[in-house]
Formats: C-alpha cells, sequence, structure tokens
C-alpha cells in the first residue's frame, strides 16, 4: 500500500513539472502600443495639448471593459497580466522611452528605454538604461 501510494505521489509530482515546464509564457506582443507625440511639448500650444489628450483617451479605450449602458459608463477590463505600452516619440519619432501600465489597474508595471546612456561633461552617465534591454521597475 505505501509503495503505491509513493508511486502515485511520484507520478504526480513528475507530471505536473511537466506540465509546467511545457506550459506556454506570454507573449513579447501581448501588449497593445499607444503612442505620444511629445515633439515641442514645452512650447506649449494646441498639438501638444491635443496629442495629449488623445493619450489619455487611448489609455481609456485600451484599459476598459463592456459598456455598462449607464451613461455612457464602462466597466474597468478583468482581464489580469495584459500590458498596454506607453512609446514616448519626439521629433522624427525618435523613441525615447517606453513605460508599460496594467490594464486592469493602471500600475506601472516597468519601463524601457532604447538609447544608452550620454556622459556628462564630468564623464558621469546620466540616469535611464544603459543597454537596450528591457527594465523592470
Amino acid at each position: 500500500m505505501l509503495k503505491r501510494l509513493c508511486s502515485a505521489l511520484l507520478t504526480l509530482a513528475i507530471s505536473m513539472g511537466l506540465v509546467t515546464a511545457l506550459s506556454g509564457t506570454a507573449s513579447a506582443t501581448n501588449y497593445q502600443v499607444i503612442d505620444w507625440h511629445i515633439s515641442n511639448i514645452t512650447a506649449g500650444g494646441s498639438i501638444p495639448h491635443q496629442n495629449y489628450w488623445n493619450l489619455i483617451d487611448a489609455i481609456h479605450r485600451r484599459t476598459y471593459g463592456d459598456p455598462t449602458g449607464l451613461n455612457g459608463v464602462t466597466e474597468t477590463t478583468t482581464e489580469r497580466g495584459r500590458l498596454v505600452q506607453v512609446r514616448v516619440l519626439d521629433t522624427n519619432n525618435v523613441h525615447l522611452t517606453s513605460v508599460y501600465i496594467w490594464a486592469d489597474d493602471l500600475y506601472v508595471a516597468g519601463f524601457y528605454s532604447p538609447t544608452p546612456r550620454r556622459p556628462t561633461s564630468t564623464g558621469r552617465s546620466r540616469t535611464g538604461s544603459t543597454s537596450s534591454r528591457t527594465r523592470w521597475a
């Protein structure tokens, strides 16, 4: 009896290990991308203003679920583990940085900077990413 029980537990443990090892991970493209153009943002004016509100609207559309039927109110998505990438672009669509937020609660999941750190006049590097690898907060 004890031998059969041990065999059953061992078989269960091995099969669980195989299932876990063979299960797929989320795809690297399992997120939606929002581009936020910040060219001349410090100059002010209507274009940066509109780009900001377009960003807020895009985040809203990608993170909210179905309409409730009450005065245009929508419910927050219940999909856990879904990311939204906000890609910050400068003049000529230069990718400055990306911020990843969770769609279900809008918490920041991480950030990415494609440009390496540049040395300052003192020879020290500025804060930021040191490579093109994703940095998770």
